[in-house]
């Protein structure tokens, strides 16, 4: 259980910075016309143009996604903000030796005197959305600061970071290496499972993630069907989810449903729907527990561990990855890549 402050905040963050909704991002700034000045590399982002070093000595994470795309690009952040309380986040950086600064409130009311203190030369942090109109403009008066993509395609985030640090080689090899996977997944039809379900609860919204999803769009290209509920445009605020009721999850069976969980995502809540045990795949035993933040997308990292999730559950098997899996799942991750 979260503590209520976190809590809270974490609950303002569904829109802004978890599901990252569509449509909330801010139009991006008029680009300023002219070269870069001498030293700097423009860098193209949601929110416009931005000059930074071609050679950054100070690199700063206001959100352990930023840190972990950063790292995947070969990139140690000097210091990183915890502004998404991540499990896996923190696994993963503390195996490196970094330190996170616990800041559950810095997506939405960053600590602008911290941030200064760390004496940043670039600040790269995950897209909020809306929360940037007023932070971002704040950020800026500090260092000049990117902003990482959280919805879209499961490839953008490390995209941008390989174009802003000059990594595209690194990157390039990343990306590969996670192509491949995917197409193996998709090239074996020898596989007992071969639609996914996949369920999830905040709050006592009741959802599975919308197609837009990053985590959706990996299922998808890796071969694996969803039930046709969970292919619906969504619905309501949020471009990063499809809401489900009760009454209606009985059309949400599959070879195998996951629910996912950790942080904060409530995989009780939706056992405890009374309609999700007349699931036939439940009923059969046919159901894992995800990690919630590594099936949602938005780091190289959690495209890899969704990779190894379905190669598990292609197989037959229902035992998935947790957060004291992140550090070696890094480790494979960047050995695939070298």
């Amino acid at each position: 259980m979260l503590p209520s402050r976190l809590f809270r905040v974490r609950s303002a963050l569904l829109v802004a910075a978890v599901f990252a909704l569509a449509g909330c991002a801010a139009p991006a700034a008029p680009a300023s016309p002219g070269d870069p000045a001498p030293g700097t590399r423009t860098v193209t982002h949601e929110r416009g143009e931005v000059e930074v070093p071609v050679v950054p000595d100070r690199v700063v994470a206001l959100d352990e996604y930023a840190a972990l795309n950063l790292l995947t690009a070969g990139i140690e952040p000097v210091a990183v903000f915890g502004g998404l309380s991540s499990e896996v986040g923190a696994e993963v950086l503390a195996a490196r030796g970094i330190d996170v600064t616990p800041a559950p409130t810095m997506i939405v009311s960053p600590d602008l005197e911290a941030i200064a203190a760390t004496r940043p030369d670039v600040v790269v942090l995950t897209s909020s959305g809306a929360a940037l109109d007023r932070t971002y403009p704040e950020l800026s008066r500090i260092a000049p600061t990117v902003v990482v993509p959280f919805e879209g395609p499961w490839r953008a985030p490390l995209e941008l970071v390989g174009r802003a640090f000059d990594r595209d080689d690194s990157v390039g090899r990343t990306l590969a290496a996670l192509d491949r996977r995917v197409a193996d997944l998709a090239a074996d039809p020898a596989e007992p499972v071969h639609s996914i379900s996949v369920l999830g609860s905040f709050q006592n919204l009741l959802y599975s993630p919308a197609p837009p999803n990053p985590g959706s769009q990996v299922l998808a290209a890796a071969g694996f069907g969803r039930p046709q509920p969970e292919l619906a445009a969504a619905s309501g605020a949020s471009a990063s989810t499809v809401p489900v009721s009760p009454e209606t999850l009985g059309g949400h069976d599959a070879d195998v449903v996951v629910v996912l969980d950790g942080s904060i995502y409530d995989a009780d809540a939706v056992a405890a729907v009374p309609t999700f045990g007349s699931l036939p795949a439940v009923r059969d035993g046919r159901t894992a527990r995800a990690n919630g933040e590594m099936w949602s997308g938005g780091t190289a990292l959690a495209t890899w561990w969704l990779l190894d999730d379905l190669a598990t559950l292609a197989g037959g098997g229902t035992a998935l990855g947790t957060p004291a899996d992140a550090a070696a799942r890094m480790a494979a991750l960047e050995a695939a890549a070298r």
